[in-house]
């Protein structure tokens, strides 16, 4: 991929919590939950009003699971452990199970 994507953070509670509530997705973005943890928790699309697609990832940014075309106002319960959850448009990355995404830590 030759263009280069803008990474947003969500750290705490609060932030993931709403995630991208009533908020647009940016096509060069990727919206970043860093859990600082294995994790498996559910994932749900409240008061989203576009479809995206959502992508877990271990510790060393590896794809365990993912979600095509995850749509608005629907739930979505992950079968795998993660430590990252990745947001984008939708078609944005093109990866598989076990591909590697990076993005731009801060």
């Amino acid at each position: 991929m030759s263009t280069k994507l803008r990474s947003v953070f969500f750290r705490n509670p609060f932030s993931q919590g709403l995630g991208l509530m009533f908020r647009k997705p940016q096509p060069d973005t990727l919206y970043v939950f860093n859990f600082s943890r294995e994790v498996k928790l559910s994932f749900h699309m409240l008061f989203v009003f576009w479809s995206i697609d959502l992508y877990l990832l271990d510790k060393k940014g590896s794809i365990v699971e993912m979600q095509k075309d995850f749509w608005p106002f629907t739930t979505y319960r992950p079968r795998k452990h993660f430590w990252y959850a990745i947001e984008t448009v939708p078609g944005l990355l093109k990866k598989r199970i076990g591909e590697k995404i990076r993005f731009t830590s801060q």
